[in-house]
């Protein structure tokens, strides 16, 4: 027999509440057991499918969410449940209908517009994104998941320090909340004029949260202080794929094993990719072999930490700070003797529990006190030989270097690929008085910003506002292979560098095809890796100290055509002799600085 409305509306109040306490599985119980007696019910339905949601069950989900959607259509928050569960299921298109319904359903709703605007975010679709965005924003401040996403959403629309004031005062607001902080942990990078006493406190901050989840546990077992017997190694990542990153761990997953420098090493890897790739990700396992490879994307921090300590790892590196779905956090439980950060983040964890950050001499100097903006210990693998703190692997079947040429009166082109968000008010003050240095040239942008979308009518404006005619600037569209991603380097002649986030991939890519790289050293290491990477192919005279230098340096090469033209020809080659990707070499530095890190640790343990 059907149960009454108010036995109904009882337990569906009941599922509600435990929801609410995070007891999803309390709440599939009940619900299941509801509909057995009432399986046409749609909101018994809607209530099985949150709380299989919020348990991963997604295959799941998506037949319970369906079935309410059949039962009720007119329900906003229907529609939007199936449209989450579309884009994890792989149906995006589906996704963004479903979610632009529920908010045609309830225009009041939040949630919809913020869901409508991730949709659109994790189709890299970023100028559509926006207005649902802002209206999330504008509807609730008090959501702290939308108000991430409009920060992200503005900065790949060109809007890099009203991103930071939306995440700032996000935390004014809520000071504790671990998405705004981590979110911010990784923007505060690309703006100008955050100090680093700004960072660093706002670091330590989120440094000393996620190390208070483990409650001080340390979960690794190793007990063999030996200091030259063979090491485990372990890199745990959620870049293993067709990602910037990925060009620098190929040289790591190739070599390390073979290097002369630190003794036997054994590398295991930890992979957290959310979306691995047909290409890059199978080409990394193989480097590594399937017996030392470990998925771990669907597992907690705890679980990744203890996952390496069953391994006996005694050196535990992770390469992705607080950015994107970095596992960070699971170096809280001590998942080996010593913790490493390293790689794709440009400034302090804060967490105690990291021992080391693998920097170089150039990026971060011992004579400038770079020491006190981390709370690590920082290794400079360039005294343990000669190159930078990172080694770029161009992969194969490159196109071919072309260049134009500068024949007759062409203008110089200047060119960017950097990210959107790097493009903050600063670089456009450099970039502007490059162009009037240079008078008739043109600079060429290719990032997230679309022809004739919000970026690009961001960043005209903003050439406009310091005296540069817009027309002179071209924003050319993403593309979809890395093939053709290089061919456009064809176009530019000299690339400027972003400030105070410097390229790392960019300027290895433009190197690669040709292109010298003008760059502004900073004080940190954000604003000093291009000097790091110029520096090591032998073109540290492209490096400006400041700001009128910059511009004068870019006029100086645009003047010289000779100088151009040996090094349109000529940078390749030089570039894949360098340090920068004497692969071997690298993978042998690196070894050392491992065994330096581990005979420390045995020393400690000795009292020594």
């Amino acid at each position: 027999m059907a149960q009454g409305p108010a036995q109904q509306q009882d337990l569906i109040q009941k599922a509600d509440a435990h929801l609410t306490r995070g007891e999803p599985g309390q709440a599939e119980v009940l619900m299941r057991r509801y509909l057995t007696r009432n399986p046409n019910d749609a909101r018994a339905n809607f209530f099985l499918a949150v709380a299989l949601w919020f348990q991963g069950k997604v295959a799941q989900c998506d037949f319970f969410i369906r079935k309410a959607v059949a039962l009720a259509p007119d329900v906003s928050k229907h529609q939007n449940l199936l449209g989450q569960v579309c884009m994890k299921t792989g149906k995006p298109e589906e996704s963004v209908e479903r979610c632009r319904l529920a908010c045609e359903l309830d225009p009041r709703d939040a949630t919809a517009w913020n869901a409508l605007g991730a949709m659109y975010m994790l189709l890299e679709r970023a100028e559509e994104a926006a207005e649902p965005l802002r209206r999330a924003y504008e509807l609730d401040r008090t959501d702290m998941t939308a108000v991430c996403n409009y920060a992200g959403c503005l900065a790949d629309n060109a809007r890099t320090e009203e991103s930071c004031n939306v995440l700032a005062e996000g935390l004014a607001r809520s000071p504790n909340d671990m998405a705004a902080l981590i979110t911010f942990a990784g923007m505060l990078n690309y703006p100008y004029g955050i100090g680093p006493e700004a960072k660093f406190a706002l670091l330590t901050r989120l440094g000393a949260i996620l190390d208070s989840f483990a409650r001080g546990e340390v979960v690794h077992r190793v007990t063999d202080y030996d200091p030259e017997r063979a090491l485990r190694v372990g890199v745990v990542s959620a870049d293993l794929r067709t990602h910037s990153c990925s060009f620098f761990l190929s040289s790591l997953f190739r070599h390390l094993l073979t290097s002369r420098g630190g003794g036997e090493i054994e590398l295991f890897v930890y992979d957290s990719t959310a979306h691995p790739d047909a290409t890059t990700s199978p080409r990394l396992r193989a480097m590594v072999g399937q017996e030392r490879w470990r998925v771990v994307n669907g597992l907690s921090d705890e679980e990744v930490a203890k996952a390496a300590a069953r391994d006996g790892i005694d050196i535990m590196i992770e390469t992705g700070g607080h950015t994107g779905s970095s596992r960070v956090g699971a170096m809280a439980w001590k998942p080996a003797p010593v913790g490493v950060t390293w790689l794709g983040y440009p400034c302090t964890t804060g967490l105690k529990t990291i021992d080391w950050r693998i920097v170089d001499g150039v990026t971060d100097p011992a004579a400038a006190g770079s020491e006190r903006w981390h709370t690590e210990r920082l290794a400079r693998l360039d005294e343990y030989g000669a190159g930078p703190f990172l080694c770029f692997d161009p992969g194969e079947n490159l196109p071919e270097v072309r260049w134009q040429g500068l024949a007759g009166d062409r203008p110089i082109v200047f060119g960017s690929f950097n990210a959107t968000k790097k493009v903050c008010q600063k670089t456009l003050d450099l970039w502007a008085a490059v162009l009037r240095e240079v008078p008739g040239s043109r600079l060429l942008l290719k990032g997230h910003a679309t022809p004739g979308g919000i970026g690009d009518r961001e960043l005209r404006a903003g050439f406009e506002k310091r005296g540069v005619d817009p027309s002179r600037i071209e924003i050319v569209a993403r593309t979809k292979t890395l093939d053709e991603h290089l061919r456009v380097y064809e176009r530019v002649d000299i690339a400027l560098d972003t400030f105070p986030y410097n390229g790392t991939t960019t300027t290895c890519e433009a190197m690669l095809m040709g292109v010298p790289v003008v760059t502004m050293a900073g004080d940190l290491h954000v604003s000093r890796v291009s000097a790091s990477l110029l520096g090591a192919v032998g073109l540290a005279d492209l490096v400006a100290e400041s700001e009128a230098e910059f511009a004068r340096q870019a006029g100086r090469l645009a003047a010289d055509r000779g100088r151009l033209t040996e090094l349109h020809g000529g940078l390749r080659a030089r570039l894949l002799a360098s340090p920068l990707c004497d692969q071997a070499a690298f993978a042998d530095r690196f070894a050392r600085v491992v065994r330096m890190m581990w005979r420390d640790a045995c020393r400690k343990r000795a009292g020594v």
